[in-house]
């Protein structure tokens, strides 16, 4: 109940202080009900997108709790945690070029997907380096939290794999963002968390955390696999759809002629 105190008010004093801030840097907001619509349904995309982006990263730890052990829970819930702490600079990276993502986007999905393909190799060669470095040096967790996280280490080596595939995943997401297919990804992103809901309510209870780490890579996979599926279709038919109206602008200015 601690926890859950000082969670609840550190999230509204960062609440607060960002609503203070913009409304200092950009002023009161104005209404206005003819744009209120399309507004309010591309912001249920990106709401429904990140609540669909907390299921299939966090639920698995409930269910564990609830349909495992405490023990296993803590186990996967520390290592989980350090995987995270090993993705915090591509996450950092993603903060910073998602401006540019919408900047690119006026041009197509194309557009997008190149720009992405820029940084994303960077990043993969971090991940790979990462996911490397968890493999050689999980043993040492135990020594810094502790006998009773010795598990954690092998769960670490377990989840070594996540950090590249959200380094792929993360990077096609925010290309359909960019170019105005959030709509896309939420869909994917929500068909995602309802598959690890119901693999973690089969896979929990007869493999415990070892079950809730497959269940994270397939997660992953899957979401790399969709994600790139909609966004090489998106950009297959962005230039389909370009080379036939260049077609049709070239015959129309032929037809003078003739």
């Amino acid at each position: 109940m601690q926890w859950g105190y000082l969670y609840f008010c550190s999230t509204w004093a960062v609440a607060v202080a960002a609503l203070f801030l913009v409304l200092v840097k950009l002023g009161l907001p104005k209404v206005k009900l003819w744009k209120s619509g399309a507004e309010m349904r591309e912001g249920f995309y990106f709401s429904a997108g990140l609540s669909a982006q907390t299921i299939y990263n966090d639920i698995d730890k409930t269910i564990l709790a609830r349909l495992g052990t405490l023990e296993a829970a803590g186990i996967y819930g520390a290592a989980y945690r350090l995987i995270d702490v090993t993705f915090v600079p591509i996450q950092s990276l993603l903060a910073a070029a998602y401006p540019n993502f919408f900047r690119t986007g006026a041009a197509g999905i194309s557009a997008t997907l190149g720009y992405a393909r820029r940084l994303v190799w960077g990043a993969l060669a971090y991940s790979v380096a990462a996911c490397l470095a968890i493999l050689l040096f999980a043993g040492v967790v135990p020594l810094i939290l502790g006998p009773e996280y010795i598990s954690t280490a092998e769960a670490l080596r377990w989840l070594a794999l996540l950090p590249v595939l959200k380094a792929v995943h993360y990077f096609l997401s925010d290309s359909l963002t960019g170019a105005g297919f959030q709509g896309v990804r939420t869909c994917i992103q929500a068909g995602v968390a309802l598959f690890n809901v119901l693999i973690n309510l089969w896979i929990i209870p007869a493999y415990s955390w070892r079950g809730a780490a497959w269940s994270s890579i397939a997660s992953d996979a899957l979401l790399v696999g969709s994600i790139g599926t909609a966004a090489f279709v998106l950009s297959r038919r962005a230039r389909t759809l370009g080379l036939d109206a260049s077609l049709e602008s070239t015959e129309e200015s032929a037809l003078p002629a003739l």
